[in-house]
């Protein structure tokens, strides 16, 4: 008897999360699309969430270098955004993070993300990324091609 209590009492917590569930899903949908949620406005607030999370490493004493980031779960590019962002904060120098204080770096990497949403462009951040060295695969071949004629023969 107790089992089917028990039994009964899952399938509705499961009924339940499933709603919650599918009321988040929409929510979601709705927020993505807001104006802010799209395009520049989405990448700076993931720039600033990243950043605010390089910080917390870096002062509790982790690297915040782009292979420790990659292990802690900010890919490439999420890195290059967050770096841009605390530089024109300055609170990073392009090596490391310069601000000693930790209330004092959050307070200024707020005020440089209140400022870039005022201003309505990320300009300030895309000049400062890293520039990238060209693939190797974007290089010109340094033998050429084999003629198809030969490899047919084989």
């Amino acid at each position: 008897m107790s089992d089917n209590l028990t039994l009964a009492r899952a399938e509705q917590l499961l009924a339940r999360l499933a709603t919650e569930n599918s009321h988040l899903r929409a929510e979601n949908r709705r927020l993505r699309k807001m104006k802010v949620n799209t395009g520049p406005g989405r990448i700076l607030n993931r720039a600033f969430d990243d950043a605010t999370a390089m910080l917390a490493w870096r002062f509790a004493g982790y690297s915040i270098s782009r292979d420790a980031c990659e292990k802690l779960g900010i890919g490439d590019r999420r890195w290059e955004w967050a770096r841009a962002l605390l530089i024109v904060a300055r609170i990073h120098d392009g090596a490391d993070i310069t601000e000693p204080d930790f209330d004092a770096a959050l307070r200024r990497l707020a005020a440089a993300h209140d400022r870039i949403t005022a201003q309505g462009n990320i300009d300030a951040l895309i000049l400062r990324r890293r520039k990238r060295e060209p693939s190797r695969a974007t290089n010109r071949a340094t033998m050429p091609a084999p003629n198809r004629a030969t490899l047919a023969a084989d």
